[in-house]
């Protein structure tokens, strides 16, 4: 394995615990403030305001996503075109293979959030049914 595939390696590695690091301070802000609450009426309130908060984020991470993408691909199009067009013009495969690699690294990271996400939801939901059922 060379160094430079191992840095690699290690900074994605950090990366990811850094990432669920965040995801669990979130979490367990959302679990401290939901056990802070005193009456039922503020309970419904900060639980729906957690699940619409939840709901907007994944929406955002979705369209992000999805826009992210299809500039990836475009602009992978559009080398590929000139290219074809212009013998004279030279682009290595390598640019949107790196292109691409980076793209997959934000996808996962958004996934990290999306799960944190969906754990928030889970706990407001979980918590508002049980304050609705009492």
């Amino acid at each position: 394995m060379s160094g430079e595939h191992r840095d690699d390696r290690r900074a994605r590695i950090l990366t990811n615990v850094w990432r669920t690091l965040i995801q669990l301070f979130n979490v367990a802000v959302v679990v401290f403030v939901l056990a802070a609450l005193n009456s039922r009426l503020e309970t419904v309130i900060v639980c729906l305001a957690g699940i619409l908060y939840a709901n907007i984020r994944w929406v955002g991470i979705g369209i992000s996503s999805s826009i992210q993408g299809l500039a990836f691909n475009i602009q992978a199009e559009l080398t590929r075109l000139k290219a074809a067009i212009n013998p004279e013009f030279y682009y290595e495969e390598s640019e949107i293979t790196e292109g691409l690699r980076v793209l997959e690294n934000a996808r996962s990271g958004n996934s990290f959030v999306l799960a944190g996400q969906s754990v928030v939801a889970i706990i407001c939901l979980g918590r508002l049914l049980y304050v609705i059922a009492s």
